[in-house]
């Protein structure tokens, strides 16, 4: 009976700890991610889901990083500079 019941309590453990990782992973960091690099929460999930497929584990881990800087390259060196606008103001 013992073993029954810790057996079950590991489950719903484990379950809690999926439910609060997913909905951090998925919905509190892209927003988050929003908000200091001013990237949209639909091109992070996007990024992940394309590195994910293309380079598994690592390229979901790499995802967020190289599309926060994508963006701001593409800011620096393309409106900034070829179209003149200065207006967004990402650092």
């Amino acid at each position: 009976m013992r073993l029954e019941r810790s057996s079950s309590a590991a489950a719903w453990i484990a379950l809690l700890y999926l439910a609060i990782q997913i909905a951090e992973s998925y919905i509190l960091a892209p927003l988050v991610q929003e908000k200091a690099v001013f990237v949209p929460p639909a091109l992070i999930l996007f990024a992940q889901v394309l590195f994910g497929v293309v380079a598994g584990g690592l390229g979901v881990a790499v995802a967020t990083p190289l599309t926060a800087v994508a963006v701001v390259a593409v800011h620096r060196f393309y409106v900034e500079d070829v179209l003149g606008d200065k207006s967004r103001g990402i650092t």
